[in-house]
């Protein structure tokens, strides 16, 4: 039996209950995570696929790939099979539902749950495109750089980790500045696990084949992660 994955150990019935909560009576909060469930489970089977083909066939990678696949501590049996127990969980679910996710997003946000801004952002800048309204977009890329100015750590932890933020509508050096002060404030509430952190995204951003920052970028990207790092406990000073 693989370790429970994403779901826990919910079953395909829990999944289905969370959603259909999410799009009846539930609240912002639990829109926001069937809004996460059905996001999953629209790439599950893919995912689980991909991730079985790679295994099998690891000694055709290219080095690069296999240097990274290995960097993350590889493919393994137990993965792939998490994988698919998985994708099998989320075949409650039909492509006409799946379809609807944008909905439940839509109204996490309108409902003013935690996260909802980025999570909506991401949904209508990838998977949402088609459907996305310009406006929307336009103020939602606002809010959630708004949100990582003022030091909030949920919009600041997702800025470290996305190797390309132009489509959120934030420049390279906005991104660097939120990363390094995500990066600061995480070191000081759990000593050491900035290096770790720090090691993680830089594997990450050897992929996304960006030219470095010029110097100049480097200090403004400095200058405001200061700026960003003191919103931050000014934001913690309050809440005492």
């Amino acid at each position: 039996m693989p370790p429970p994955g994403p779901f826990g150990n919910d079953s395909a019935a829990d999944l289905l209950r969370k959603v259909q909560l999410g799009f009846g009576s539930g609240s912002a909060q639990e829109a926001q995570k069937a809004a996460n469930v059905l996001q999953f489970c629209a790439h599950a089977a893919k995912a689980a696929e991909a991730m079985q083909v790679t295994r099998d066939i690891i000694s055709l990678v290219p080095e690069s790939i296999r240097k990274f696949l290995d960097s993350f501590g590889g493919i393994t049996n137990e993965q792939v099979d998490r994988a698919q127990s998985d994708a099998r969980r989320c075949q409650v679910f039909d492509d006409s539902t799946l379809a609807r996710r944008g909905e439940l997003f839509q109204k996490a946000y309108e409902g003013g749950a935690p996260g909802a801004a980025m999570s909506y952002l991401t949904w209508l800048t990838h998977d949402g495109k088609a459907e996305a309204d310009p406006a929307m977009v336009d103020k939602l890329q606002a809010e959630v750089r708004q949100l990582a100015q003022a030091g909030d750590l949920g919009a600041l932890t997702s800025y470290a980790f996305m190797v390309d933020s132009q489509a959120y509508g934030t420049s390279r050096t906005e991104r660097e500045a939120y990363k390094e002060a995500w990066l600061c404030i995480v070191g000081e509430g759990n000593p050491g696990s900035a290096a770790s952190s720090r090691e993680l995204i830089a594997k990450l951003e050897r992929f996304s084949k960006l030219p470095p920052l010029t110097p100049e970028q480097q200090r403004e990207a400095e200058a405001l992660a200061q700026q960003v790092y003191d919103a931050y406990h000014r934001r913690s000073n309050k809440k005492e």
